[in-house]
This record gives structure tokens, C-alpha cells and sequence, in this order.
């Protein structure tokens, strides 16, 4: 087999780059008004690819820096990923921070106290960070 001129796979990634340059402009207007509308605080350059779910209990907080990414979406990320990013404060109180230039790919954070992750942060493919084990101890 000769692959010299792979005009099929040449086809094939120009196809998926400007699905996800689509995806990446659609998911991130969209982001950034989920994000305003929760009273969420957010840098610049934040980018979306798919739908990341957030969930704020009342007084609590979740910031996060400049140009950060959320992978949400199967095919922007070659390892897989399996679900949504989900970033959620459990209790009042609780608070969730992200530093600058951090990259995220099919994430759950789940904070009932602090979860504080730092800038330059890169977290694989279907990773859970969490403060709590989700149950009640009474």
C-alpha cells in the first residue's frame, strides 16, 4: 500500500478540523453565557469543545482563569473521551478555582470545601477530583 498522496486522510482531517473549529466557536458562546448566567467568574480565552456542565450551590464560588480548555466533546481529544466535563460546588460555602492555561478533557470536579488547581494544569481523559466521598456520614 502506498501513501504518498493519502488524499483520503487528507480529506478526512480537514473534515474533522473544521468540525471542531465550529464546535470550539458554537460551544464556547454558548459557555460563556451558561457561565455569566450562573454568576460564574472567568478569564479570557476560555474555549469549549462541547458542553461542560456547571452546577453552583447557592454561596458558593467557582473561578477560573484565562484561556483555559474543557474537552467535552469524544472526538477532540485522541485518548477518548467518555463524558462531559462537570465542575460543580456541593455545599454553601464551597469553592472551586482553576488557574490560567489549564486544559481539561472529560473532567468531574466535585467540591464540598475547596478544590483549588493551579495554573499551567493539564488533567487526563476522564479524571474525578473531588474533596468529599459523596456521602452522607449521619
Amino acid at each position: 500500500m502506498k501513501f504518498d498522496n493519502d488524499l483520503n486522510a487528507k480529506i478526512f482531517n480537514k473534515v474533522k478540523n473544521y468540525r471542531l473549529r465550529f464546535l470550539v466557536f458554537y460551544s464556547t458562546f454558548l459557555g460563556r453565557i451558561n457561565m455569566f448566567l450562573r454568576k460564574i467568574d472567568y478569564g479570557g480565552g476560555i474555549k469549549f469543545y462541547g458542553k461542560t456542565y456547571f452546577f453552583r450551590a447557592p454561596k458558593s464560588a467557582i473561578s477560573i482563569g484565562n484561556n483555559v480548555v474543557f474537552r467535552s466533546d469524544e472526538t477532540s481529544n485522541q485518548v477518548g473521551v467518555v463524558r462531559k466535563c462537570i465542575i460543580s460546588t456541593l455545599c454553601e460555602n464551597a469553592k472551586i478555582s482553576i488557574g490560567d492555561s489549564s486544559g481539561f478533557s472529560g473532567i468531574s470536579i466535585g467540591a464540598a470545601n475547596s478544590i483549588c488547581i493551579g495554573s499551567h494544569v493539564l488533567v487526563g481523559a476522564n479524571t474525578l477530583i473531588t474533596d468529599t466521598n459523596w456521602h452522607n456520614i449521619d
